[in-house]
């Protein structure tokens, strides 16, 4: 996560850091966010759980959940659609990647504030 951190902070991008998928639900109840980075395997409630209830919320404008696993089970992909995540990054996360996905979102004018878990 620090090396995510630092990496969206040198962008120039506002994120904050939850240790568990429950913090990150409460997070989103209390301000609002663009994009949130949901790592699928995590403590007290998993990514998967999690971006569900973010999305049940019903919140005016929804956040793009994108997922982040180092998961290669065939499957994966399709459980992260089905409970309406936005898109899937492999672990390691590269900053390549990263950079691309956030140019694409920021072009979009979609990002303003991530959520890293």
């Amino acid at each position: 996560i620090n090396a995510e951190y630092g990496l969206l902070s040198a962008m120039s991008y506002k994120a904050d850091v939850a240790n568990h998928g429950l913090e990150a639900v409460e997070a989103v109840k209390k301000g609002k966010y663009d994009v949130i980075l949901m790592d699928l395997h995590m403590p007290v409630m998993g990514g998967l759980e999690a971006s569900e209830k973010i999305l049940e919320l019903g919140l005016p404008s929804a956040p793009f959940i994108i997922a982040v696993t180092a998961d290669v089970v065939e499957g994966v992909q399709e459980q992260c659609k089905r409970v309406g995540m936005s898109g899937y990054i492999s672990k390691p996360l590269e900053k390549v990647n990263m950079a691309n996905l956030f140019l694409q979102l920021k072009s979009s004018g979609t990002i303003r504030n991530l959520w890293l878990t």
